[in-house]
């Protein structure tokens, strides 16, 4: 038989040595990825500080939440009280108020979709929950992405840094449905808008059984980084509205207080200032004529009816959660990351990861996403009034990244690194150095990034015929495309991106 089969014979082991050797293989790579992302952490890396409990782990989103959680080593300052604000307040001088009052409370009931923020949530309660009757603090057990997370209030409501919060007027909203991830990469939007109508149905149940909500009550559907003024919510509570939707205005400085970034969705007339949270007359939520959500890009009206107040305080340069929202954010591009030991920081130091947060600050690293062009500073902002919440305000040492100092909580990010040891060959950082989407060099220098941009005379770009104006860099490297260029790049910025450019 196998004199009668030689083609058999020869030809037949080397397929078999190669399919096998290519088993083999699939096999060694599984093996390696498993216990690069499954393997034991280290007894060095349990006895950390842990932020709210969550152990440090390889899972980025673990390891990340717990040091987003973790408490400033800095007590609030004994001296720090709410501001003190008169009875009954004005109703002028605010667009969204018809400048009468209603002659008595309506009740004020706040929304907000949470995710890892918890200093954030910190200063928003502190400076919320007083002025409000009940907030709605809604929460995924998935990140946006579709990602597993840990839940966080279950963990920090218990905690004593959240001690002074009334737990009776704190409903924690769960979404904890199984999420469609073809929906996800279709849309990305999905979660977002389901966590959303979750929030809203669970206050349509609260009000329809236990809040008793009347139909000329107030419903604000916020994100947690949208915070309203005291004075706004207090007007809110007394005064009569103008329409059945009407808007908030909120300065927005993008981590640090000494600008204002213009932004597509402003009120009328105030450019630097964010048209949300989105609040509601309940009657229109109610009855199902409007979805509660944000009305971001949804809105296709006017902005002009707004109660001015409040600050945004998205874009903070508080490492772990500048990161969480890169690698989870709805409007972030997916990027791949599987261990929390490698694939954000390798061979670091405490200055390293400092200079990553100043970084952040003064907006030098590579992104897509913030137009550098519209951030002016403060001083030539006249139409922003620069409220910052009382907790903040009085506790700058507790968060010091807002006003441009190192956290020293970045001392923990870097043990939790290093708690795990591991071969380091190259450094390798997470925020990029550049300007917009150009990385610096040794050839290209973009410090400062905020300052080299300058607006064009349009008529000195002809082959530009759209509205916006054009800007252009003169950091060395950065913006030498030729003059046509420069004005078909802003169109396409604009369209794609919803940008001011």
């Amino acid at each position: 038989l196998i004199s009668t089969m030689p083609y058999r014979v020869n030809i037949l082991p080397r397929y078999v040595f190669t399919l096998l050797a290519l088993t083999l293989l699939t096999l060694y790579f599984i093996y390696n990825s498993y216990i690069h992302t499954h393997s034991p952490v280290p007894e060095k890396c349990s006895q950390l500080q842990r932020g709210a409990g969550i152990p440090f782990t390889s899972n980025p989103i673990l390891s990340l939440s717990s040091l987003s959680a973790l408490p400033p080593p800095i007590s609030p300052h004994p001296s720090c009280s709410p501001p003190t604000l008169p009875p009954i307040p004005s109703c002028a001088g605010q667009p969204g108020l018809t400048g009468e009052s209603l002659g008595h409370e309506r009740k004020v009931v706040l929304m907000m979709m949470f995710g890892f923020e918890v200093d954030t949530l910190e200063i928003s309660l502190r400076s919320q929950l007083d002025w409000v009757d009940t907030v709605f603090l809604v929460e995924a057990t998935s990140t946006t992405k579709g990602v597993a997370k840990p839940l966080m209030w279950e963990r920090l409501r218990h905690l004593s840094r959240f001690s002074f919060v009334n737990t009776s007027k704190v409903v924690h909203v769960v979404m904890d449905d199984v999420i469609d991830m073809d929906q996800v990469k279709k849309d990305i939007w999905y979660h977002e808008n389901l966590q959303t109508s979750k929030g809203v149905q669970r206050v349509k149940n609260w009000a329809l059984h236990t809040g008793h909500l009347s139909p000329d009550d107030i419903f604000i559907s916020a994100d947690v980084d949208e915070v309203m003024s005291p004075s706004a919510l207090q007007q809110l509570r007394w005064c009569k509205i103008e329409e059945e939707v009407i808007f908030g205005a909120l300065w927005m400085p993008l981590g640090s207080l000494d600008r204002a970034y213009k932004i597509e969705f402003h009120v009328e007339g105030k450019p630097h200032t964010f048209g949300l949270p989105t609040i509601y007359k309940w009657e229109g939520v109610a009855s199902g004529k409007y979805d509660g959500s944000r009305m971001q890009s949804k809105w296709k009206g006017k902005r002009d009816k707004f109660v001015a107040g409040g600050l945004h305080m998205t874009h903070i340069a508080f490492l772990p959660n500048a990161i969480l929202k890169r690698i989870s954010a709805t409007e972030r591009k997916k990027i791949l990351v599987s261990n929390f030991f490698d694939d954000f920081y390798r061979g670091v130091d405490l200055e390293d990861l400092n200079n990553q947060q100043q970084l952040l600050t003064n907006l030098d690293y590579v992104q897509d996403w913030i137009f550098p062009w519209t951030l002016d500073p403060l001083s030539s902002s006249p139409d922003v009034d620069p409220h910052v919440p009382w907790f903040l305000a009085c506790n700058k040492e507790r968060y010091p990244y807002w006003f441009g100092q190192p956290d020293p909580r970045n001392q923990d990010f870097l043990a939790a690194l290093l708690c795990k040891k591991a071969k380091v060959t190259t450094k390798k950082l997470f925020y990029e150095e550049g300007c917009y989407d150009t990385p610096a060099s040794s050839t290209r220098h973009t410090k400062p990034c905020l300052s080299g941009w300058q607006k064009e005379n349009k008529s000195l770009y002809p082959s530009y015929t759209g509205p916006y104006d054009i800007f252009t860099c003169n950091i060395t490297g950065v913006g030498t495309m030729p003059s046509g260029q420069v004005g078909i790049v802003g169109a396409l910025l604009f369209v794609g991106m919803m940008g001011w450019v």
